[in-house]
């Protein structure tokens, strides 16, 4: 059984490293308040990742998570193939999430991941499938209520704090819409949870609900691909997505790393290789 895999990129040369985890947050009525946003740990990251732009070593990016973290590193990895700037390292596992600790205990991996890892940047979506209840010292605690958010919120927080101890940025990456209903209910419910505990704890959270969306706001599967053809973009199971998706996805994060903090982080060709890297799959 794989356990996380941790490694390859782009071209196998040193990056830096996005851990993306994926974003679950939420907030339903009774979700737990948590406290405003640290400006001092924004600053803080900003300051890391500025200084990471500065300099002329390779960027390693840790992408971290469930299967939507598998997704957004293989995005990543095909938009910048060839790059020589940059190493993502992939550390994803399929089916876990914050909620079974008795399959996969995320918050003990990712203390590992801190102690063991050099990277530049964490990258993490995570919480895919984190709909469902947990025990908890032998009590069961129902999905989306009180005492569920409030062990859930603490996760998250623990989680973020120990890849905030590592001084590098780190970003959280919400939860993308979804087709079925009673799903894409709950995934806005995990990003509310996620984008609270992210201001509390100076991390940057990026929102990936519009990008897979209509002009409405409502799922679809197809969307625009950097040339403006039409493409599908999501698989059958109105969750994960196709080779096009993917390229999509990883595209949409870079970009607002780039925005957000002023990075000049691209393609090596601007994106020529996407349809190429389609193609290929």
């Amino acid at each position: 059984m794989a356990f996380w895999s941790l490694t390859t990129t782009a071209s196998g040369n040193t990056g830096l490293l996005l851990a993306t985890s994926l974003v679950i947050g939420a907030a339903a009525v009774g979700a737990p308040e948590i406290a405003s946003a640290n400006q001092d740990s924004i600053e803080e990251a900003s300051t890391a990742l500025m200084r990471i732009a500065a300099g002329s070593s390779k960027r390693r990016i840790a992408v971290i998570g469930d299967s939507f973290a598998f997704e957004l590193w293989k995005g990543l990895t095909e938009t910048h193939r060839g790059s020589g700037r940059y190493e993502f390292l992939k550390f994803s596992r399929v089916s876990t999430g914050l909620v079974r600790r008795d399959v996969y205990n995320w918050n003990n991996k990712v203390r590992d991941i801190v102690a063991g890892t050099r990277f530049d940047m964490a990258l993490v979506i995570i919480g895919g499938n984190d709909r469902q209840s947990m025990w908890v010292n032998k009590r069961r605690l129902q999905r989306f209520t009180k005492p569920w958010y409030r062990v859930y919120s603490r996760r998250a927080d623990a989680f973020m704090k120990t890849l905030r101890r590592s001084g590098k940025p780190v970003y959280w990456v919400g939860l993308p819409i979804v087709r079925p209903s009673a799903m894409r209910r709950d995934y806005r419910r995990l990003n509310r949870v996620y984008k609270r505990v992210a201001a509390k704890n100076g991390v940057h959270y990026i929102s990936s609900w519009r990008v897979f969306a209509d002009s409405h706001g409502r799922y679809t599967g197809f969307g625009r691909d950097k040339d403006g053809a039409r493409r599908r973009m999501r698989d059958n199971d109105g969750l994960h997505f196709s080779p096009y998706g993917r390229l999509k996805f990883g595209r949409f994060v870079f970009r607002r790393i780039r925005r957000e903090l002023g990075l000049d982080i691209r393609p090596p060709d601007g994106g020529k290789t996407e349809t190429a890297s389609v193609l290929a799959d």
